[in-house]
């Protein structure tokens, strides 16, 4: 007799009522999964890249209110995102300085995206809520302060996954109070 397993996935974000409208169950023998369906391929995710934390943080933030607490900083559009499937969310955390260009001007939406990479994303978006002008070693103190209030795990330069991306961001907008 064959058993069948049932695995709970929770979706991991900062959700409105409406996207919970649209949770949808995938059956992949034997485990289902119910998850929303933008969520559904990021879970799958073994290295999330550079756009895809750009659709989490635009999603979850802008689903919260917290995305509006940042003013439009640049007008520039990044060179390398036009017919990017993340476009729109790429566009609208660059502008605010969330998710940044590279001097040469490209966002490189494929690169995959590090545990040090989100911690310093993190700690700037809580520093321009809390701290505004903060002026110390970003890259030393938002490693410290990501992993004491639990943001990361594992080492710095590990790659951060699809579903971890998606319970940290769910965690960091409920550390930010949303």
């Amino acid at each position: 007799m064959r058993k069948s397993f049932i695995l709970a996935v929770f979706i991991f974000s900062c959700s409105t009522a409406e996207e919970i409208k649209s949770v949808k169950t995938i059956r992949f023998l034997p485990v289902i999964v119910r998850t929303s369906n933008q969520d559904a391929f990021l879970l799958q995710v073994e290295a999330l890249s550079r756009g895809e934390l750009a659709y989490i943080l635009d999603t979850r933030m802008s689903s919260r209110g917290i995305l509006v607490l940042f003013p439009i900083k640049n007008s520039g559009e990044p060179r390398d995102i036009s017919g990017h499937w993340a476009e729109k969310s790429i566009s609208r955390v660059s502008e605010r300085s969330i998710l940044s260009s590279f001097p040469d001007g490209c966002f490189y939406p494929d690169d995959p995206v590090k545990n040090f990479q989100l911690a310093i994303i993190f700690f700037r978006i809580f520093n321009e809520i809390a701290f505004p002008g903060y002026s110390g070693d970003i890259y030393m103190d938002s490693w410290d302060w990501a992993l004491e209030n639990g943001f990361v795990s594992g080492g710095r330069n590990d790659y951060v996954s699809g579903a971890e991306a998606l319970e940290r961001v769910k965690l960091f907008c409920e550390y930010l109070g949303n």
